[in-house]
């Protein structure tokens, strides 16, 4: 149950230090840029909807890559498993 907890802690503080060392930045950074260009509130909404849509369409596409990439792995895995079955039958 340790090992459980302690795996716990470290992928939460390493998410959290990424979130607050990069995403943090990077946001606060997007939103004062466009917030100094225009004062029309619906140009901002419509700068955040697409900021944000870009960002999780890049992360399904890289989930669904990733997918994709696991599943030949272990297609391929499976096919070198059944041929040395077979070899071995053989003999």
């Amino acid at each position: 149950m340790l090992d459980f907890w302690l795996i716990f802690t470290l992928g939460f503080l390493g998410s959290f230090g990424h979130c607050v060392g990069m995403c943090g930045p990077l946001s606060a950074a997007f939103s004062l840029s466009q917030t100094q260009n225009t004062s029309n509130w619906r140009l901002q909404l419509q700068f955040h909807i697409l900021l944000n849509l870009g960002r999780i369409v890049s992360y399904i596409i890289t989930l669904s890559l990733t997918w994709i990439n696991q599943f030949a792995i272990m297609l391929l895995g499976l096919i070198t498993l059944c041929v040395l079955l077979l070899r071995l039958r053989k003999v």
